[in-house]
């Protein structure tokens, strides 16, 4: 069959986009998810969050399955895997950033997980997972669960963005952590280089940190965790079914998601 290409630009000036569900997997639903205003469908926004996406989500448990498997057989393979210096090892920070700025933030969570009694401890910020500079995909911050050494995926929204939903910033994390997990074998290695510890990749902890104020201006829920899990849950019995071919070397794993406020001196989870 002839492949044949048809411009998005239709004659009356309009935008035409296609993206079929044998192609629709995380990286396409993050990347459209932050580009597309409301008038074109988008759905990360106060007013649309909750119903458009979060609920048809965590309902459907073919959209999530259909994301998930083709994200693990690389549908969509336009983001190449980082193979080196992903800057495993950071000492504690200078504070850097404006007040209430986001970098301010991540000086201050950095920080604190070096030297807190909490479960998981910060190694690395701004960790790249893409060979390429055109399509970064760059994590806030990385942490190692102390008592397993899996990693943490940790995504940061600050008290006043009111850009980006509590379930964008959730989807943030799984494609990175979809992305970590592809990554994981040239991880490791350099990993072991750094630490005596050798990473344990079975569990990938997805962790979604911000100020209170942030969860307070999206009406963030004790139901909306719930539905959140609900979308974690259905993604790990995808990855845990038989129906899926796994790329060489790799092997099914879990996510496992919390939700954190943090005041600037230690961590409250959200259930």
């Amino acid at each position: 069959m002839t492949y044949k290409h048809e411009s998005m630009i239709q004659k009356d000036g309009s935008l035409k986009i296609e993206n079929s569900s044998k192609k629709a997997d995380w990286y396409e639903f993050f990347y459209y998810s932050r580009h597309l205003n409301s008038k074109f469908g988008g759905w990360n926004f106060k007013s649309y969050w909750k119903s458009d996406a979060l609920e048809k989500l965590s309902s459907n448990e073919i959209i999530i399955e259909t994301y998930t498997k083709n994200t693990i057989q690389n549908i969509n393979p336009a983001r190449p895997l980082r193979e080196k210096d992903f800057m495993l090892k950071r000492d504690l920070v200078e504070k850097r950033g404006a007040e209430d700025s986001e970098n301010l933030l991540n000086f201050n969570l950095f920080n604190h997980l070096q030297n807190s009694n909490e479960s998981f401890q910060s190694i690395g910020y701004e960790i790249p997972l893409v060979a390429t500079n055109e399509s970064q995909l760059k994590v806030d911050l990385f942490a190692i669960q102390k008592e397993t050494q899996h990693p943490n995926i940790i995504e940061i929204k600050r008290k006043d963005n009111t850009d980006d939903s509590p379930l964008f910033g959730i989807v943030e994390a799984i494609t990175y952590g979809f992305q970590f997990w592809k990554c994981q074998n040239f991880i490791k290695r350099e990993y072991t280089g750094h630490y005596s510890e050798e990473l344990n990749c079975d569990v990938i902890h997805l962790s979604l940190i911000a100020e209170e104020d942030y969860f307070k201006y999206w009406n963030f829920e004790s139901k909306d965790i719930e539905n959140v899990k609900k979308i974690i849950q259905t993604i790990n019995n995808c990855i845990q079914s038989k129906n899926i071919e796994f790329p060489k070397g790799l092997k099914p794993f879990e996510f496992r998601l919390e939700v954190y406020i943090f005041n600037g001196e230690k961590l409250r989870k959200l259930d």
